[in-house]
């Protein structure tokens, strides 16, 4: 399980993890998932939270044309980047159209909060796009080792489904999608991987709940008869817009 003494190694650890063959392997594959989700997702500010690659933002080509991304440590290398804490997060109620949490749950200290503070900042029928490691996987499995429950990305909540699913009826949102990826194990060996890739061809028709990773697509409903979406100009936003100031107590020079 992940602790607050944790996090700040954590970043750095995740991304050299994500760097080895069978993190690119995975990588690649949400990547294309994500975009499959995001097929029909429309609006003018997506708020991604957390990063699994350096280089790249996770939806860099969506249509979603204002991206900004919440780090917990500092960035330079990106523009529309703000470091801050998820389970705080500096950003207006009701003014986000899309969230992405790729793996943003699996790695927080309290992901339930996270996911009660993206609630509160996208706007009615706003979406939520997240992806978690199945507990019910070979992945999932893994973690039995105790070699390798303490290390990345072992050591992360791997949340169930069920119990996501659970967290969404509480606060209104409506599953849209969801599928699974990546079926073979997690061996470092990227010849075995290579071999082990008609596992990710039958899997789903064969053992669709087995998949290493779930990639959900959620809507946020509202109880009002008639949800109001907030009025944006349609000039590109700069992050000040959508951050709320700093009297919330979220200071920008360090990340949360």
């Amino acid at each position: 399980m992940i602790t607050a003494s944790q996090t700040k190694k954590l970043p750095d650890q995740l991304l050299d993890w994500f760097c080895s063959e069978t993190g690119q392997i995975l990588l690649t594959s949400e990547r294309q998932a994500f975009e499959r989700l995001m097929e029909q997702v429309f609006g003018f500010q997506l708020l991604q939270l957390g990063y699994l690659e350096e280089s790249t933002p996770m939806l860099v080509n969506s249509k979603v044309k204002h991206q900004t991304i919440i780090t917990k440590h500092e960035h330079p290398g990106w523009q529309n980047y703000f470091p801050a804490c998820f389970e705080k997060l500096p950003v207006m109620t009701d003014s986000i159209d899309a969230a992405v949490l790729p793996h943003t749950l699996d790695f927080s200290v309290d992901p339930q909060k996270v996911l009660l503070e993206v609630e509160r900042v996208l706007i009615p029928e706003g979406k939520l796009l997240i992806s978690g490691f199945n507990p019910f996987s070979l992945w999932g499995m893994t973690r039995a080792i105790k070699s390798k429950r303490k290390k990345v990305p072992f050591n992360g909540h791997f949340v169930s489904y069920t119990r996501l699913h659970d967290w969404f009826s509480l606060l209104g949102f409506e599953v849209e999608q969801a599928e699974v990826i990546l079926f073979r194990p997690p061996v470092q060996n990227p010849k075995i991987m290579q071999k082990l890739l008609f596992m990710d061809k039958f899997g789903k028709r064969l053992w669709p709940g087995f998949g290493a990773v779930y990639m959900i697509k959620a809507v946020k409903r509202v109880s009002t008869l008639t949800p109001i979406r907030p009025v944006w100009n349609r000039r590109p936003r700069i992050l000040s817009h959508i951050v709320e100031p700093t009297t919330r107590g979220v200071n920008r020079g360090k990340p949360g």
